[in-house]
């Protein structure tokens, strides 16, 4: 990808996030979400997954975009500015990104494409006691 094309892209994610984040999470959804058991909104979630920000950084083999660390950060940021409670770092970057290295076959097909479409919220384990 050419660095005007990442540059644009980065720009749209940027300004989709930003509108998004103004007109669909204010202050009193925060408020409202921070008392709920899971602590954010599922149908947030959804919409969230249907924008394709899901696999934003799952690799094209897999059905992904292909994105980079740019490209999460361009929405992380947009994300923190606004308190955005999710676990769309853990899911949608960390756990994608250890799927495509560690896991094999349908297994990692299968998870991945859930991840993508929003369906599964995946978390790593890094540390189980014996």
């Amino acid at each position: 990808m050419l660095q005007s094309e990442k540059y644009e892209q980065c720009s749209l994610i940027e300004q989709s996030a930003k509108r998004f984040m103004q007109d669909r999470y204010p202050f009193e959804k925060r408020r409202e979400l921070i008392s709920t058991d899971s602590g954010y909104c599922h149908h947030l979630w959804r919409e969230i997954a249907e924008l394709g920000w899901m696999h934003l950084t799952i690799s094209e083999q897999f059905g992904g975009h292909g994105g980079d660390a740019d490209f999460v950060a361009v929405l992380m940021r947009e994300f923190g500015g606004h308190n955005y409670q999710s676990p769309y770092f853990i899911s949608a970057v960390l756990s994608s990104k250890l799927l495509e290295t560690m896991a094999k076959g349908d297994v990692r097909s299968d998870m991945l494409s859930r991840i993508a479409d929003g369906s599964a919220i995946v978390s790593a384990a890094l540390y189980e006691r014996q």
